[in-house]
């Protein structure tokens, strides 16, 4: 299940889905894309032996995120999903199974960046989730987004601005569903405030007790940080533990 990628059919705006087949035997299966209007398209698709398939998501759609799904017969694959922007390309992995809670611990509204959330439904029906979300001066559950509805095989889109977190330098957010499962994604445009560029970033679909990063990168003009988010009543105290 992949959350969303651009594909409002702006000049060099776009988004892909990568289906990489890790094995001897071809592998056949299909896939739908999904939008604010419903499943808008749907295709077989086949992956040779140790190769990758593509699949061009703004060619087949118009619409400022695209869902995809992607079911194999019989065989296992990595999906991942591309977007392509002007600000910067970015990939993310997408899920392999759907969730009814979802979690991001780091969002950006600084100097006008655009944070969207994006929530995909790819069942057969409507969704209902509750939205949460958290800055430095506390934590807050706009009454706008409880029982929000995602519609049977669609997606919807979330500006962070409308829940009133603007020229916010750090944002945590929880999706908690009341019926049905679904993805959640976030496309994350940065415009300012030390932070430039565009991503797309697939939500953690569960609290965990350990978080492992495998790459980090140190140097002249470059900062990392992490956020950690809690979103329990009770505290939580945390190791961190950096790896040469």
């Amino acid at each position: 299940f992949c959350p969303g990628v651009p594909a409002s059919g702006e000049e060099d705006v776009g988004g892909e889905v990568i289906i990489s087949n890790r094995a001897a035997e071809q592998l056949v299966g299909s896939y739908s894309v999904l939008t604010a209007d419903g499943q808008a398209a749907e295709a077989p698709v086949v992956v040779e032996p140790w190769s990758q398939a593509v699949i061009d998501v703004d060619s087949l759609v118009t619409a400022p995120f695209a869902g995809v799904g992607v079911e194999i017969e019989g065989g296992a694959e990595l999906v991942g999903q591309r977007a392509i922007h002007p600000a910067g390309d970015s990939v993310s992995p997408c899920a392999n199974n759907t969730s009814d809670e979802w979690y991001f611990a780091d969002g950006f509204t600084v100097d006008g960046s655009v944070e969207t959330l994006i929530l995909t439904n790819p069942y057969d029906d409507t969704a209902s989730v509750n939205l949460k979300f958290a800055t430095a001066a506390g934590e807050s559950t706009p009454a706008a987004f409880q029982g929000f509805t995602v519609p049977p095989q669609s997606v919807r889109t979330i500006p962070i601005a409308e829940l009133g977190a603007r020229d916010e330098p750090v944002i945590a957010v929880e999706v908690e569903s009341q019926r049905g499962r679904l993805v959640v994604g976030r496309a994350q445009h940065y415009l300012g405030g030390g932070r430039l560029g565009y991503g797309v970033t697939l939500a953690a679909p569960a609290l965990r007790d350990q978080w492992w990063f495998a790459d980090g990168e140190q140097g002249e003009g470059v900062t990392e940080t992490f956020a950690i988010y809690n979103p329990t009543d009770n505290d939580v105290s945390v190791s961190p533990f950096f790896l040469g």
